[in-house]
């Protein structure tokens, strides 16, 4: 068996130990399906009445600011929209990914949630923030929570590994990547795209993943999402919120943020108010 013979052999076994839940899988490909309507979502998200809840308590958050309260589960489907409920799904299975596990050195594992989760939000500001459209938006949010993924399979399925990895990164500083490619043969970008292909979603959050630390190796057609991505992990990882504790992302080139339209100004003062809303303190 050759390297990627055994390689693709552990990642199967990895994503099928981490498998999407059936409502997560069908929810996305409904989304997946331009001729799909309220009704096949409504479907979907009422075998899980949790996920019904969780829909219910979003749409009637401060956030929406709406008068009167929606009890309606396909209104609130309909106000929220597709993608949304799709990621509300996909962010419930992955945060249960992060219960328990204890952390290493300066790791720890719902540190490294929290780190998700603020790229998510702030690759979603910086969208907002360029004009982008509501779809771009949710794609943003979704691919800067996904894209560091890999790491959390790793650290349950192959912890001693992963240690080694936290190990050489904190005594020599170098890029996380380049060290787990030492140590494993492989990193958290080719984990992470492998099992979000196996969980099937979209094409452009696939890409994100993939090349989030490598954006001048990729000539697809999602530059902008994959941008916005490597800015939101910079900002998030400079600013006091890192994915393993240490702050060793190069800065992202000034072709990313020209192929943005955005000064690098610009995007930090997106960060400050990020930052303000989620309680950092540091700034980028």
């Amino acid at each position: 068996m050759n390297q990627n013979d055994a390689l693709t052999a552990l990642f199967t076994r990895l994503s099928e130990i981490s498998s999407l839940p059936g409502v997560a899988l069908r929810i996305t490909e409904v989304v997946n399906q331009e001729r799909s309507g309220a009704q096949d979502v409504l479907e979907a998200v009422a075998t899980d009445p949790a996920l019904a809840a969780r829909i219910l308590r979003t749409v009637n958050s401060s956030q929406y600011g709406l008068r009167n309260a929606v009890g309606d589960l396909k209104s609130a489907i309909s106000l929220l929209g597709f993608r949304e409920v799709r990621n509300l799904a996909i962010t419930a299975f992955v945060s249960d990914l992060f219960r328990n596990g204890k952390g290493y050195r300066n790791y720890d594992r719902q540190a490294l949630w929290e780190h998700m989760v603020t790229v998510a939000t702030t690759a979603r500001a910086l969208a907002r923030s360029l004009s982008f459209s509501l779809t771009a938006e949710d794609e943003a949010y979704l691919a800067g929570l996904l894209h560091d993924v890999g790491f959390v399979l790793i650290d349950q399925q192959l912890h001693q590994h992963f240690r080694a990895v936290l190990d050489e990164v904190e005594e020599t500083g170098q890029a996380t990547d380049k060290v787990e490619r030492q140590v494993l043969s492989f990193d958290h970008c080719q984990l992470g795209v492998f099992v979000a292909r196996r969980w099937k979603f979209p094409e452009p959050i696939c890409d994100a993943i993939e090349f989030h630390h490598r954006p001048e190796s990729y000539d697809g057609p999602h530059r902008n999402l994959l941008h916005l991505v490597c800015v939101a992990n910079y900002l998030a990882t400079t600013g006091g919120c890192p994915s393993l504790g240490v702050a060793n992302l190069a800065a992202p080139s000034e072709s990313v943020y020209a192929g943005l339209s955005i000064t690098r100004s610009q995007a930090q003062d997106v960060w400050h108010d990020v930052a303000m809303q989620r309680g950092l303190t540091q700034m980028a």
